[in-house]
């Protein structure tokens, strides 16, 4: 399906900084990906924005078909429409290119950026939560190498990219300097090759020139509801 070239991509990139250095730039964005508002999708959204009243918190909406995304400057092209279309695999594995194509539509400024799910609540000030991982370019829960199962797809990255895998897992919860974050995009003219979301964004990270650091969260994991014992993240929050 059609993405972009490198050239188109990198033009849209570089039109989003343009149009967002104008601004004061908030010390973090939180990207809020969801496709319903049934269950806690409502009440984790808010929670975000309750905890961290001067952050920018950004709803991308993803339904079927009409590609809504909840966000009034995104032009998705053929390849998002194949993505968050019939196939609910698709999003589920190529999430990062979501927050992509928003990163290129943005008109938020801001320092750094948490990506964030329907299912990730907040009840901490994200700030205090890092601690001094809040200015490291790239931190996630778990930074994976070889044996993790989506190793597998390495062979499906370009040559140049194969030296640089990595993954982070999971993805809600990922926070990521702003510098860090464009770099990756601009990298990203290949994400419609089939490479899970959270194997492709480590190793856009790591091709890029930056550290991936590793901070045990606690409360974020992909199989089970935490028990919300105090301040954090807590992923995944379902009921």
């Amino acid at each position: 399906m059609p993405y972009y070239t490198k050239d188109e991509n990198g033009r849209l990139v570089e039109q989003a900084r343009a149009r967002v250095l104008c601004k004061p730039a908030k010390e973090i964005g939180v990207l809020f990906a969801y496709h319903h508002t049934r269950g806690p999708t409502n009440a984790n959204f808010a929670s975000f924005a309750s905890s961290n009243p001067d952050s920018a918190v950004v709803p991308i909406r993803l339904s079927s078909g009409l590609v809504n995304f909840g966000y009034s400057r995104l032009k998705p092209n053929g390849f998002l429409r194949w993505l968050v279309g019939s196939n609910d695999r698709l999003y589920w594995r190529n999430l990062d290119a979501v927050y992509y194509e928003y990163y290129r539509e943005r008109s938020e400024n801001c320092k750094r950026w948490l990506l964030a799910e329907w299912d990730l609540f907040c009840n901490t000030d994200l700030e205090k939560f890092f601690g001094a991982f809040w200015d490291k370019p790239f931190v996630s829960t778990n930074i994976t190498g070889p044996g993790w199962c989506w190793f597998d797809e390495v062979c499906n990255m370009p040559l140049e990219a194969q030296c640089f895998a990595a993954g982070c897992a999971p993805l809600a919860g990922t926070l990521i300097s702003d510098e860090c974050l464009e770099k990756i995009v601009l990298g990203s003219w290949w994400a419609d090759r089939s490479v899970f979301c959270e194997l492709r964004i480590a190793t856009l990270a790591r091709m890029s020139g930056f550290e991936l650091s590793q901070h045990l969260f606690g409360g974020i994991g992909c199989e089970k509801r935490p028990e919300i014992k105090g301040p954090g993240l807590w992923h995944p929050i379902k009921t």
